[in-house]
């Protein structure tokens, strides 16, 4: 899968689980290429995001890229607030 289809389906995932948290996603990037890319999710709400919220976020997100696997090799997750 290439990076664009990745940055794709990493927006999707982020997308839908932020609804569910009543957060806006701002912005998904893949950085770096190589043998350890960096997947950077930037998360938002109107009150302010909190360290919970990006912790939560990441666990949730984080579980299902390990479980669909569609990152061809070992990836950084990073989520926080713009």
């Amino acid at each position: 899968m290439n990076k664009v289809l990745i940055t794709e389906r990493v927006e999707e995932i982020a997308e839908n689980l932020a609804k569910d948290a009543s957060l806006e996603l701002v912005h998904v990037e893949i950085a770096g290429t190589g043998r350890k890319p960096t997947v950077r999710i930037f998360i938002d709400k109107p009150d302010g995001v909190t360290i919970e919220d990006c912790s939560a976020m990441s666990l949730s997100i984080g579980k299902i890229l390990d479980e669909e696997d569609f990152i061809p090799s070992a990836y950084t997750l990073e989520v926080s607030s713009p």
